[in-house]
Protein backbone atom coordinates (compact mmCIF):
# COMPACT_ATOMS: atom_id res chain seq x y z
CA UNK A 1 0.00 0.00 0.00
CA UNK A 2 1.56 3.33 -1.36
CA UNK A 3 0.15 6.53 0.26
CA UNK A 4 0.91 8.53 -3.00
CA UNK A 5 -1.75 10.57 -4.67
CA UNK A 6 -3.42 8.73 -7.34
CA UNK A 7 -2.75 10.22 -11.08
CA UNK A 8 -6.40 11.28 -12.52
CA UNK A 9 -8.24 9.11 -14.75
CA UNK A 10 -8.80 9.96 -18.15
CA UNK A 11 -12.07 8.01 -18.61
CA UNK A 12 -15.20 10.06 -17.88
CA UNK A 13 -16.70 7.21 -15.81
CA UNK A 14 -13.61 6.62 -13.89
CA UNK A 15 -12.96 10.53 -13.13
CA UNK A 16 -16.79 10.67 -11.85
CA UNK A 17 -16.10 7.89 -9.58
CA UNK A 18 -13.16 9.36 -7.98
CA UNK A 19 -14.73 13.10 -8.12
CA UNK A 20 -17.42 10.92 -5.73
CA UNK A 21 -14.60 9.96 -3.33
CA UNK A 22 -13.27 13.30 -3.16
CA UNK A 23 -16.35 14.97 -2.55
CA UNK A 24 -17.33 12.59 0.02
CA UNK A 25 -13.69 13.88 1.46
CA UNK A 26 -14.74 17.65 1.55
CA UNK A 27 -17.83 17.02 2.45
CA UNK A 28 -16.76 15.22 5.85
CA UNK A 29 -13.92 17.63 6.49
CA UNK A 30 -16.43 19.98 6.75
CA UNK A 31 -18.31 18.50 9.33
CA UNK A 32 -15.76 17.98 11.18
CA UNK A 33 -14.47 21.25 11.19
CA UNK A 34 -17.73 23.28 11.47
CA UNK A 35 -20.38 21.23 13.24
CA UNK A 36 -22.05 23.84 14.91
CA UNK A 37 -22.23 26.35 12.01
CA UNK A 38 -23.47 23.83 9.65
CA UNK A 39 -25.80 22.33 12.56
CA UNK A 40 -27.57 25.55 12.94
CA UNK A 41 -27.95 26.28 9.03
CA UNK A 42 -28.76 22.80 8.46
CA UNK A 43 -31.77 22.95 11.53
CA UNK A 44 -30.51 20.75 14.20
CA UNK A 45 -30.71 22.04 17.76
CA UNK A 46 -29.93 20.26 21.06
CA UNK A 47 -32.56 18.95 23.50
CA UNK A 48 -33.19 20.93 26.80
CA UNK A 49 -30.43 19.53 29.35
CA UNK A 50 -28.72 17.78 26.37
CA UNK A 51 -26.24 20.77 25.20
CA UNK A 52 -23.43 20.01 22.63
CA UNK A 53 -25.25 17.22 20.76
CA UNK A 54 -24.83 19.11 17.45
CA UNK A 55 -21.62 17.46 17.92
CA UNK A 56 -22.98 14.27 17.03
CA UNK A 57 -22.20 15.44 13.46
CA UNK A 58 -18.42 15.61 14.14
CA UNK A 59 -18.02 11.48 13.94
CA UNK A 60 -20.24 11.05 11.04
CA UNK A 61 -17.87 13.38 9.56
CA UNK A 62 -15.47 11.64 10.34
CA UNK A 63 -16.52 8.54 9.18
CA UNK A 64 -17.68 10.09 5.38
CA UNK A 65 -14.20 11.72 5.41
CA UNK A 66 -12.52 7.98 6.07
CA UNK A 67 -13.98 6.71 3.59
CA UNK A 68 -13.18 9.60 0.84
CA UNK A 69 -9.86 9.45 1.92
CA UNK A 70 -9.29 6.00 1.44
CA UNK A 71 -11.08 5.67 -1.70
CA UNK A 72 -8.80 8.25 -3.10
CA UNK A 73 -5.28 7.29 -1.26
CA UNK A 74 -5.77 4.13 -2.55
CA UNK A 75 -7.57 4.43 -6.28
CA UNK A 76 -9.06 0.64 -5.50
CA UNK A 77 -12.31 0.14 -7.63
CA UNK A 78 -13.87 -2.16 -4.61
CA UNK A 79 -13.56 1.35 -1.84
CA UNK A 80 -15.19 3.42 -4.80
CA UNK A 81 -18.00 0.95 -5.22
CA UNK A 82 -18.24 0.97 -1.10
CA UNK A 83 -18.52 4.92 -1.78
CA UNK A 84 -21.37 4.55 -4.08
CA UNK A 85 -23.36 2.10 -2.31
CA UNK A 86 -22.99 4.00 0.58
CA UNK A 87 -24.77 6.96 -1.05
CA UNK A 88 -27.32 4.96 -2.63
CA UNK A 89 -28.34 3.86 0.67
CA UNK A 90 -28.11 7.48 1.89
CA UNK A 91 -30.30 8.36 -0.99
CA UNK A 92 -32.69 5.87 -0.04
CA UNK A 93 -32.96 6.95 3.23
CA UNK A 94 -33.93 10.46 1.82
CA UNK A 95 -36.03 9.44 -0.64
CA UNK A 96 -38.07 7.16 2.00
CA UNK A 97 -38.39 10.58 4.32
CA UNK A 98 -39.39 12.85 1.80
CA UNK A 99 -42.58 10.57 0.91
CA UNK A 100 -42.86 10.00 4.11
CA UNK A 101 -46.02 12.18 5.96
CA UNK A 102 -44.64 12.20 9.47
CA UNK A 103 -41.62 13.38 8.36
CA UNK A 104 -42.38 16.58 6.32
CA UNK A 105 -38.99 15.91 4.25
CA UNK A 106 -40.24 17.53 1.26
CA UNK A 107 -39.20 20.95 -0.55
CA UNK A 108 -36.06 21.92 -2.77
CA UNK A 109 -33.62 21.75 0.07
CA UNK A 110 -34.08 17.79 0.23
CA UNK A 111 -34.88 17.44 -3.31
CA UNK A 112 -31.28 19.26 -4.13
CA UNK A 113 -29.59 16.90 -1.59
CA UNK A 114 -31.23 14.01 -3.15
CA UNK A 115 -29.95 14.22 -6.97
CA UNK A 116 -26.32 15.05 -5.25
CA UNK A 117 -26.46 12.31 -3.37
CA UNK A 118 -27.87 9.97 -6.33
CA UNK A 119 -24.63 11.90 -8.48
CA UNK A 120 -22.34 10.63 -5.88
CA UNK A 121 -23.62 7.30 -5.71
CA UNK A 122 -23.61 7.28 -9.59
CA UNK A 123 -20.03 7.85 -9.39
CA UNK A 124 -19.08 5.16 -6.75
CA UNK A 125 -21.02 2.61 -8.79
CA UNK A 126 -18.86 3.35 -12.34
CA UNK A 127 -16.74 0.46 -11.33
CA UNK A 128 -19.38 -2.09 -9.87
CA UNK A 129 -19.83 -4.50 -12.51
CA UNK A 130 -15.47 -4.86 -11.98
CA UNK A 131 -15.93 -5.69 -8.81
CA UNK A 132 -18.65 -7.83 -8.62
CA UNK A 133 -18.21 -9.94 -11.47
CA UNK A 134 -19.72 -13.42 -12.40
CA UNK A 135 -17.29 -15.25 -10.08
CA UNK A 136 -18.60 -13.23 -7.18
CA UNK A 137 -20.17 -15.41 -4.57
CA UNK A 138 -20.96 -14.39 -0.58
CA UNK A 139 -19.73 -16.78 1.70
CA UNK A 140 -19.94 -16.82 5.24
CA UNK A 141 -15.98 -16.52 6.75
CA UNK A 142 -15.02 -19.74 8.23
CA UNK A 143 -11.90 -18.80 10.48
CA UNK A 144 -12.41 -16.92 14.24
CA UNK A 145 -10.28 -13.54 13.05
CA UNK A 146 -12.30 -13.51 9.75
CA UNK A 147 -16.01 -13.91 11.44
CA UNK A 148 -14.98 -11.10 13.77
CA UNK A 149 -14.72 -8.71 11.22
CA UNK A 150 -17.92 -9.59 9.53
CA UNK A 151 -19.31 -9.47 13.12
CA UNK A 152 -18.16 -6.04 13.16
CA UNK A 153 -19.40 -4.83 9.74
CA UNK A 154 -23.08 -6.48 10.60
CA UNK A 155 -22.92 -4.00 13.36
CA UNK A 156 -22.06 -0.91 11.99
CA UNK A 157 -24.68 -1.70 9.06
CA UNK A 158 -27.23 -2.52 11.72
CA UNK A 159 -26.58 0.45 13.77
CA UNK A 160 -26.89 2.52 10.08
CA UNK A 161 -30.53 0.42 9.58
CA UNK A 162 -31.40 1.69 13.24
CA UNK A 163 -30.79 4.90 12.03
CA UNK A 164 -32.68 4.83 8.80
CA UNK A 165 -35.61 3.32 9.98
CA UNK A 166 -35.76 5.01 13.95
CA UNK A 167 -34.91 8.73 13.01
CA UNK A 168 -36.40 10.11 15.86
CA UNK A 169 -35.42 7.16 18.54
CA UNK A 170 -31.77 7.82 17.22
CA UNK A 171 -32.38 11.61 17.71
CA UNK A 172 -33.99 11.28 21.29
CA UNK A 173 -30.68 8.96 22.04
CA UNK A 174 -28.40 11.20 20.97
CA UNK A 175 -29.49 14.25 22.12
CA UNK A 176 -30.58 16.00 18.79
CA UNK A 177 -33.88 17.86 18.31
CA UNK A 178 -35.17 19.56 15.13
CA UNK A 179 -34.98 23.54 15.06
CA UNK A 180 -37.98 25.49 14.71
CA UNK A 181 -39.67 24.93 10.98
CA UNK A 182 -37.22 22.59 10.13
CA UNK A 183 -38.42 19.12 9.76
CA UNK A 184 -36.59 18.57 6.46
CA UNK A 185 -33.72 17.33 8.98
CA UNK A 186 -34.88 14.19 9.45
CA UNK A 187 -34.20 13.23 5.87
CA UNK A 188 -30.34 14.05 6.50
CA UNK A 189 -30.52 11.74 9.59
CA UNK A 190 -32.22 9.11 8.02
CA UNK A 191 -29.60 9.68 5.13
CA UNK A 192 -26.79 9.31 7.80
CA UNK A 193 -27.81 5.75 8.46
CA UNK A 194 -27.86 5.13 4.99
CA UNK A 195 -24.07 6.00 4.72
CA UNK A 196 -23.08 3.47 7.54
CA UNK A 197 -25.28 0.94 6.51
CA UNK A 198 -23.98 0.78 2.59
CA UNK A 199 -20.38 0.62 3.79
CA UNK A 200 -21.32 -2.35 6.13
CA UNK A 201 -23.05 -4.39 3.75
CA UNK A 202 -20.22 -3.72 0.95
CA UNK A 203 -17.61 -5.27 3.99
CA UNK A 204 -20.06 -7.63 4.89
CA UNK A 205 -20.65 -9.01 0.99
CA UNK A 206 -17.10 -8.49 -0.48
CA UNK A 207 -14.97 -9.84 2.56
CA UNK A 208 -12.08 -7.42 1.60
CA UNK A 209 -9.25 -6.41 3.03
CA UNK A 210 -9.21 -2.55 1.44
CA UNK A 211 -12.88 -2.53 2.33
CA UNK A 212 -11.70 -3.25 6.13
CA UNK A 213 -8.95 -0.74 5.83
CA UNK A 214 -11.61 1.71 4.45
CA UNK A 215 -14.02 1.04 7.32
CA UNK A 216 -10.83 1.25 9.89
CA UNK A 217 -10.00 4.53 8.64
CA UNK A 218 -13.45 5.92 8.73
CA UNK A 219 -14.20 4.57 12.40
CA UNK A 220 -10.94 5.87 13.04
CA UNK A 221 -11.68 9.36 11.65
CA UNK A 222 -14.85 8.90 13.75
CA UNK A 223 -13.33 8.45 16.97
CA UNK A 224 -11.20 12.03 16.08
CA UNK A 225 -15.27 13.51 15.47
CA UNK A 226 -15.74 11.82 18.68
CA UNK A 227 -12.31 13.48 20.19
CA UNK A 228 -13.33 17.00 18.93
CA UNK A 229 -17.17 16.57 20.04
CA UNK A 230 -15.76 16.38 24.13
CA UNK A 231 -13.33 18.53 23.29
CA UNK A 232 -15.73 21.60 21.81
CA UNK A 233 -18.96 20.35 22.52
CA UNK A 234 -19.31 19.81 26.60
CA UNK A 235 -21.87 17.45 27.89
CA UNK A 236 -23.66 13.95 27.76
CA UNK A 237 -20.38 12.27 29.04
CA UNK A 238 -21.83 8.98 29.45
CA UNK A 239 -23.49 8.67 26.12
CA UNK A 240 -19.69 10.46 24.05
CA UNK A 241 -17.96 7.42 26.42
CA UNK A 242 -19.80 4.88 25.30
CA UNK A 243 -19.55 5.62 21.84
CA UNK A 244 -16.12 6.24 22.18
CA UNK A 245 -15.57 2.65 23.24
CA UNK A 246 -17.86 1.29 20.38
CA UNK A 247 -15.85 3.44 17.79
CA UNK A 248 -12.69 2.57 18.97
CA UNK A 249 -13.46 -1.26 18.88
CA UNK A 250 -14.96 -1.26 15.04
CA UNK A 251 -11.35 0.62 14.25
CA UNK A 252 -9.37 -1.75 15.94
CA UNK A 253 -11.06 -4.60 14.69
CA UNK A 254 -10.68 -3.67 10.90
CA UNK A 255 -7.27 -2.28 11.09
CA UNK A 256 -6.19 -4.98 13.25
CA UNK A 257 -7.08 -7.24 11.25
CA UNK A 258 -6.05 -5.89 7.95
CA UNK A 259 -2.29 -5.20 9.52
CA UNK A 260 -2.21 -9.16 10.74
CA UNK A 261 -2.92 -7.88 14.21
CA UNK A 262 -4.91 -11.01 14.70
Amino acid sequence: MELTLPPFPTQPGAQAAMASAILTLIFGVALLALARPIASWWGFAAREGREGAVGELRPVGGFMAGLGLSAFLFDQPVLYVMIGASWAFAAFGRLLSMMSASDRSNGLFNFGFLLLQVALAAGGLYWLFDVWNGDFSFQMPEDQSAYIVFVAAAVVAAAGFFVMFAPGLAMLLAGLSIGEGRSRVIASVRSFGGLFLGAGAVQMLAGNPMCELALGTALGLAVLGRLLALAFEHGRYVFQGLTLILLLAGAGIFLGHVFGYF
